[in-house]
């Protein structure tokens, strides 16, 4: 598929049911917005409440119950982000699960595929902690002034995109986090990692501009208006948060079912029929053919016997043992009349005196 035909494929997903799509979009952030609240709430609570009771013995040390106190919050935070990680990929998976499943089946969304991805808490929670692993792993290279930060972010980049189809794979077909990683990887391998590069920068690229246009909007205003540039402004970023947020997961589900279609486990890999030109998605295999029935043997004309002959019973395909050939008989059988015996001369004439 080419960029143009992802960007308007995207658009038709989008466009049919962008309403449900934002509401989901707004039902995310509203949820995961309270459940950070609560937890980073709770976080600095603790934090804050260790700090205290170290500052109240009158030492400019922490004391071991504030200290511990820290600790057990700096835990609680690392723990929060996790949490986060999971729910948010959760729900992610289940928006991908509503756009891929409208698109397959031609049918508008469903809104209770939001809630889907929590029965996937397993797959989803693995490739959180295996993201988790590999951004603590990165982050040590900072140490390394300015190689360490290029080779972090080579890293990062080219696994995102080996990665890229991995929530829409448990998504859309209950794989495990092993299942999913390989198949991600043989599906940008066939597209093209450089490919499926640009098509993701192509998008972000679009996302930054109209941010950009968004915050130049929101200045203006602010010239204007101090107030009234902060209040329009932060409307302005929630509206481009639901709409473009949706508009991602179309793009990414459309590059996924294009790439799905060409991957070597899809087509060929087991017998399945060539992909269709075009970019279209793939259609269902045809059924097999009916068995055909055997046909039944058209009888044996007997053989034709000479006339006088002993006749044979016809032969029939139900007579299994074999007709011994039919001999004529003799006496039927021309007779060659005897050679007639040779003529006698006349006796010669009597003497005469």
């Amino acid at each position: 598929m080419t960029v143009g035909e992802v960007f308007s494929k995207a658009y038709e997903l989008w466009k049919k049911d962008v309403l449900w799509l934002i509401l989901a979009a707004l039902v995310i952030g509203v949820i995961v917005a309270v459940i950070a609240g609560v937890m980073f709430a709770i976080i600095a609570g603790v934090a804050l409440g260790g700090a205290g009771l170290s500052l109240s013995a009158g030492s400019d040390t922490f004391s071991g119950v504030g200290a511990g106190m820290v600790f057990l919050a700096i835990i609680a935070y690392v723990v929060g982000i996790f949490v986060l990680m999971v729910v948010g990929m959760c729900f992610y998976g289940g928006l991908f699960e509503m756009v891929i499943g409208a698109a397959r089946e031609n049918r508008p969304v469903r809104f209770g595929d939001l809630f889907s991805g929590f029965r996937k808490f397993k797959s989803y929670a693995m490739f959180a902690i295996v993201m988790a692993g590999i951004a603590i792993v990165l982050g040590l290279l900072n140490i390394l002034p300015i190689l360490g930060t290029i080779i972090a972010i080579v890293v990062m980049l080219w696994v995102s995109v080996i990665w890229l189809y991995v929530l829409p794979l448990i998504a859309d077909k209950n794989m495990t986090f092993g299942e999913a990683q390989l198949r991600s990887r043989e599906m940008v391998k066939s597209v093209g990692w450089w490919k499926t590069f640009g098509m993701v920068i192509l998008l972000m690229v679009a996302i930054w501009v109209l941010a950009i246009i968004i915050a130049i909007v929101s200045a203006a205003l602010g010239n204007a208006s101090e107030t009234a540039g902060s209040i329009i402004g932060g409307l302005l970023f929630i509206i481009f948060e639901a709409v473009v947020f949706p508009y991602i997961i179309c793009y990414i589900s459309t590059m996924y079912m294009g790439s799905d279609a060409l991957s070597p486990a899809a087509a060929g890999a087991f017998g399945a029929a060539p992909p269709p030109p075009g970019g279209a998605y793939a259609a269902p295999p045809a059924p097999p053919a009916a068995p055909v029935a055997p046909t039944a043997a058209a009888p044996v004309t007997p053989p034709v016997t000479p006339t006088g002959s002993t006749p044979t019973a016809p032969v029939t395909p139900e007579s299994a043992a074999p007709q011994a050939p039919v001999t004529p008989d003799v006496a039927s059988a021309p007779q060659t009349p005897p050679p007639a015996p040779p003529a006698s001369s006349p006796p010669p004439p009597p003497p005469l005196g």
